[in-house]
Parts: C-alpha cells; sequence; structure tokens
C-alpha cells in the first residue's frame, strides 16, 4: 500500500502542474482580446519532419513549425516565435503544414498581436489552439487518479 500511495502522491503533483500550466496557458489565450496589433515581418517558416512511431507510413509522418518573426513597439526590435497560445508544437498534416507555409512566407508582412503590459509577450493568431483544453483535462485525470490511490 506505501508503493500505491506513493505513486498517488506522485500523480496528485504531476496533475497539479499540468493543470495549473494548461490553465494559464488558456487564460492567456484569452487575455489576447485585449493584446494591440502592430506590424511584423516572417524571419522563418519551415517544417522539420520528424520521424513517427512506425518509419516509412504516411500517418505517422509529423512535422514541426519552427517560425520566427521582429516586431517593434515603441521603436523597441522584438523576435517572436509563437504562432498561437495553446499551440501543440509537432503536426501531422501534411495540409495544415502547406497553409501555414503559404500564409506566412519568409519576408512578408504579417500583423502581431502584442500584451500591452509585456510586449516580448506575442503571437501571430490570437484566441486559443484547438489544444488549449488538452492540459486541464489531463492534468485533472492524473489529479483525481492519484487521489484515487492515495484514499484505497
Amino acid at each position: 500500500m506505501a508503493n500505491a500511495s506513493a505513486i498517488g502522491w506522485g500523480l496528485v503533483i504531476l496533475g497539479s502542474a499540468v493543470t495549473v500550466i494548461g490553465i494559464k496557458q488558456a487564460w492567456k489565450a484569452w487575455r489576447m482580446k485585449h493584446w494591440e496589433p502592430t506590424t511584423g515581418v516572417i524571419t522563418q517558416c519551415a517544417f522539420t519532419e520528424v520521424s513517427g512511431s512506425r518509419q516509412g507510413e504516411d500517418r505517422d509522418r509529423r512535422y514541426h513549425l519552427s517560425l520566427a518573426y521582429t516586431y517593434q513597439v515603441d521603436s523597441t526590435p522584438y523576435e517572436g516565435t509563437r504562432l498561437r497560445y495553446g499551440m501543440v508544437g509537432n503536426v501531422n498534416s501534411q495540409k495544415w503544414v502547406e497553409q501555414m507555409r503559404e500564409r506566412y512566407p519568409q519576408g512578408s508582412t504579417v500583423t502581431v498581436w502584442v500584451d500591452p503590459k509585456d510586449p516580448a509577450q506575442c503571437a501571430l493568431e490570437r484566441g486559443p489552439g484547438w489544444t488549449w483544453w488538452v492540459g486541464p483535462i489531463v492534468g485533472v485525470i492524473f489529479l483525481i487518479s492519484g487521489l484515487k490511490l492515495i484514499l484505497m
């Protein structure tokens, strides 16, 4: 039983951390509606193919987005790399990859959304990504599982 209790406490700690981080990311995404637009320039939009679990099969191909852009706020230059809050790092959709290449070609002018309280915080797209809910849900599942093990 002591082993189950230790695992339970580990799950509670892990679940709490994942939940807090997920909620923080979701909160930042929702706060972006108060951010201000500025003009930026794409300095990099590249994709690296990352190996999947089964090499050679199309369905296991994954792509990592490397995105960078520059912008200025009050004559101070900044560099950003965030597409949006709550966005996963790797995707498996070749169609999405092509859409991003077309939308953000190197050298193109873009709107950068900037936090007026902290201009280093920025993103190209406002609102949460479709994965914003994953962190809080997974965290709560770990938290509940850990509590069950502790209370057994």
